[in-house]
């Protein structure tokens, strides 16, 4: 879905809505690039656990909205959210999650700490890197990411991330062979620059 309607509303937590106090704009937009993302991913599928019609009365009114895209795109949450199959298989996924960490924390004994720094580091870098590609980009679809240099080493390690705008252009390729598909001169700056302008704020339009 975020492939299919990337660059809507809701699918930009970087810019500042028509009418909204700067305040909030800037405390959301720094919420989800200090770790809420991270949260709010880890929490949501907790919505699988509710009763059908809880479900599907919490996704009508977190997708709001009288435009084609938001109706199309509530339509495929409903749906998406309707199918027993999957819903067996979340909590299922959720389920031993929750008892993989419950696990690793009892493991971890007086050592908790640790354990709390790596899951907060990794919040941090979930977060951050989550939005990165289409930070700042106006347009819709894929024109709303971009592909960004970065040293084919880093790009490695970060699964080809910087090269977004081929990946949703292409989003069936492994993401192991992006780089080969990848024009000459077709980046929009540096992948780290663009990590810290993030950092800037939320932009306007």
């Amino acid at each position: 879905m975020h492939h299919r309607y990337s660059g809507h509303e809701y699918d930009r937590p970087d810019r500042m809505k028509p009418g909204e106090p700067a305040w909030m704009s800037w405390s959301r937009h720094f919420w989800h690039l200090s770790g809420g993302h991270y949260l709010f991913t880890a929490l949501v599928s907790g919505v699988a656990f509710a009763p059908a019609r809880l479900r599907e009365s919490a996704l009508r009114r977190a997708i709001p909205g009288s435009q084609p895209d938001m109706v199309a795109f509530r339509h495929a949450a409903l749906k998406w959210f309707a199918d027993r199959d999957r819903i067996r298989r979340i909590r299922l996924d959720y389920t031993a999650s929750a008892l993989l960490v419950a696990l690793v924390a009892i493991h971890y004994a007086a050592f908790w700490p640790v354990l709390l720094c790596a899951l907060c580091g990794r919040a941090l870098v979930f977060s951050s890197l989550d939005n990165l590609p289409h930070y700042g980009m106006q347009g819709r679809g894929d024109q709303a990411a971009k592909n960004l240099a970065l040293h084919p080493w880093a790009s490695f390690v970060v699964l080809n991330h910087n090269l977004h705008r081929l990946h949703h252009e292409r989003p069936n390729l492994p993401w192991q062979v992006l780089p080969a598909y990848l024009r000459s001169g077709a980046t929009h700056g540096n992948y780290l620059l663009a990590a810290i302008r993030q950092f800037s704020g939320p932009t306007q339009t």
